[in-house]
């Protein structure tokens, strides 16, 4: 049995993908997720059970909490009427809450893999250090509950060992697979109507950056770069698509575009981009722009991969073991230094032939290095280790 909390996003489309691919090679599962679940064009070939909470944005940070405590007990449900041989998690939402979880399932006799898609996932979401201290206190409480850990890179599987005292062989590394399923059962337009539609010119640079909004994720650094950019390769565009994290909404991104003159080449798109409108921002663009101070890995990337397009990204966390220099991407070896962000963007946009070579690149990748089958497997073999371990 698969649990995934959130049923939108990039974690919710790593767990489809895995899951449909381990039905392939012959395993029955079920998923239990978000009531806002995102359902693809492309029905899953597994049960689904729309149960969990917390997810409607709408309500309040306090009552999306309470929302989430309270529909665990539909999860117990169903795991009652499931009785699956072995649950695995796909990270946490409400922390505190899915640790009671899963001491649960254990107490139930049930064996749990857990996937750690971001090791100090607070540290990406907060700010303030007591918010930080408490989430790792809750977060090791629940790597040293779980039977096994997943993690994508190698530079997680270090920090689980040594910020978190995870033993070695309790981790298991797992690469991150690609973003196929979202193009499945959706039309993908041109490069060209994607760039009529979103009011662009049509032979023209153009970098996006994609994704939810943060600090760790640097928008700010990429924006302090653009005025040289533009001074130099003056037709250069740039897509923004994605909120902003609770934290980061006080950030007036608007203020900061018209600060430094640059707002007439940009887009920017601030909300939730749903899966049937996210080709139409990846096929527009010739990079994707990951300007990262901190990350473990990026869903992003792959999706960027999927689509065929390179990356200019920080050399930073996972991303260093994902993305390879001049095959598929470029590297900004100091992130903080925006001069330097802005060289290797002005490269980037003033060798668009060269670009499309990456992409291609990229897309082999995709489909070879990072696809599903391998995986999946990969994940069977595991379940089969920690259920022989665990009937022992």
């Amino acid at each position: 049995m698969m649990i995934e909390p959130v049923g939108f996003s990039g974690i919710r489309y790593y767990t489809e993908a895995l899951s449909r691919q381990l039905v392939a090679n012959g395993m029955s599962l079920a998923l239990i997720t978000s009531r806002h679940y995102e359902r693809l064009p492309v029905p899953p070939p597994y049960r689904v059970y729309e149960v969990m909470g917390g997810g409607d944005r709408t309500q309040s940070r306090l009552q999306r909490g309470v929302d989430y405590m309270l529909r665990q007990l539909k999860v117990a449900d169903v795991v009652r009427m499931e009785r699956p041989d072995l649950i695995h998690m796909q990270s946490a939402l409400v922390n505190t809450v899915d640790i009671l979880l899963l001491r649960w399932l254990r107490y139930r006799g049930l064996p749990v893999v857990y996937t750690v898609h971001e090791p100090s996932r607070a540290s990406l979401l907060y700010t303030a250090r007591w918010r930080i201290a408490m989430n790792r206190v809750v977060d090791r409480q629940i790597y040293h509950s779980a039977n096994q850990l997943i993690v994508h890179t190698w530079i997680d599987r270090t920090q689980l060992i040594e910020r978190y005292g995870v033993p070695a062989e309790r981790i298991t590394r797992i690469e991150h697979g690609n973003h196929f399923l979202q193009l499945e059962g959706i039309d993908i337009p041109s490069r060209d109507d994607s760039r009529i539609r979103l009011g662009l010119p049509l032979n023209v640079p153009v970098g996006l950056f994609f994704g939810d909004r943060r600090y760790s994720k640097g928008l700010d650094l990429l924006i302090d770069a653009l005025p040289r950019i533009i001074a130099e390769v003056p037709e250069f565009r740039l897509i923004i698509a994605g909120r902003a994290q609770a934290a980061y909404r006080d950030v007036d991104f608007e203020a900061m575009l018209q600060e430094r003159g640059v707002r007439d080449h940009v887009i920017l798109d601030d909300r939730y981009i749903p899966n049937e409108q996210v080709a139409i921002y990846f096929a527009a663009c010739d990079l994707v722009i990951l300007p990262y101070r901190n990350i473990s890995q990026s869903g992003v990337v792959h999706l960027a991969f999927s689509f065929g397009r390179p990356v200019v990204a920080a050399r930073v966390g996972g991303l260093a073991e994902v993305v390879e220099e001049g095959v598929t991407g470029l590297f900004i070896e100091q992130v903080e230094d925006r001069e330097e962000v802005a060289t290797k963007i002005i490269h980037a946009a003033q060798h668009r032939d060269w670009l499309a070579i990456l992409g291609q690149r990229a897309r082999q990748q995709a489909e070879s290095r990072f696809g599903w089958d391998s995986i999946a497997r990969t994940t069977l073999d595991l379940y089969a280790k920690v259920l022989r371990k665990h009937c022992a």
